[in-house]
């Protein structure tokens, strides 16, 4: 039999999510109705972007502030469909600033994912629990198979960590806010960054500041410098350059945009090629 989403587990991820995040969560299922919002009322209403989404016409669907203030329906935020064993299962939503509630929402898929594997044999349909007179399971069943999701989720970051320091390249991503998500440890050994700078959710504008302060662009106005190098970077255009770094290595940097903002950049010497 095909597993089916259980609407009451749901409820209450949507109820554990918009008291920890504050942001309204909901899911849908087939023909984009809502069946376990944060916002009970909702439950029912067809969400037409989610309708989308579980016909297979897309994956995922952001929706910007500048689309949500020329609609009458539509609020900022992500929609995402959850895949399991090959087929669509459900639309999950979030509402708030895109930049920040998608890499929630993407977060989002894969514990969803998760929880549906480990308890994949009670899987099953059953109304929306915002009654306080609906049957729960406990907290501690929820939590955990949140533990169990957060396990997996942690050993596929490890996994990820292992593999992208073992890359002889640095490599950092930033999102649309221009903010580290992702790096690795040759990064730091190539650019010299302060390894209190090298954390997640750091602009990419201190780190342009601790170069410039500390030499790596040359001589020259450190606010220039800074002023320079962020306009370029909020372009969001592909980029490749070469700098001499003060202790003489040649560093190629090249850059990639992200679909959605931000973008991924790769680090190399190349000094002994430009020595020969």
């Amino acid at each position: 039999m095909a597993t089916r989403f259980d609407v009451t587990f749901g409820q209450q991820l949507c109820d554990v999510l918009a008291a920890e995040l504050g942001y309204t969560c909901s899911f849908m299922g087939e023909g984009g109705r809502i069946v376990a919002s944060s916002e009970c009322q909702r439950i029912g209403d067809v969400h037409q972007i989610a309708a989308q989404i579980m016909r297979g016409e897309c994956a995922e669907y952001g929706v910007s502030a500048e689309e949500a203030a020329r609609s009458t329906t539509m609020r900022e935020g992500i929609n995402i469909g959850i895949d399991f064993e090959g087929k669509r299962l459900i639309s999950f939503s979030i509402v708030g600033p895109l930049s920040v509630v998608r890499p929630l929402g993407l977060l989002m898929r894969f514990c969803v994912a998760s929880l549906l594997q480990v308890r994949h044999e009670n899987a099953l349909l059953r109304p929306a629990a915002c009654q306080a007179t609906q049957p729960a399971r406990t907290t501690a069943d929820l939590a955990d198979m949140l533990n169990h999701a957060s396990e997996t989720f942690e050993q596929t970051l490890n996994r990820l960590d292992v593999t992208l320091d073992n890359v002889d390249q640095g490599i950092t991503m930033f999102d649309s806010a221009l903010r580290l998500v992702v790096r690795n440890k040759r990064f730091i050994e190539l650019t010299g960054i302060p390894q209190e700078l090298a954390t997640f959710g750091v602009p990419i504008e201190l780190m342009f500041r601790s170069n410039a302060e500390r030499g790596e662009y040359g001589p020259g106005d450190v606010e220039k410098q800074v002023a320079e190098r962020l306009a370029l970077a909020k372009l969001n255009q592909p980029h490749a350059i070469e700098r001499i770094r003060p202790n003489g290595m040649v560093l190629e940097v090249k850059g990639k945009p992200l679909p959605d903002g931000g973008f991924v950049s790769t680090y190399r010497d190349i000094t002994r090629y430009r020595q020969t």
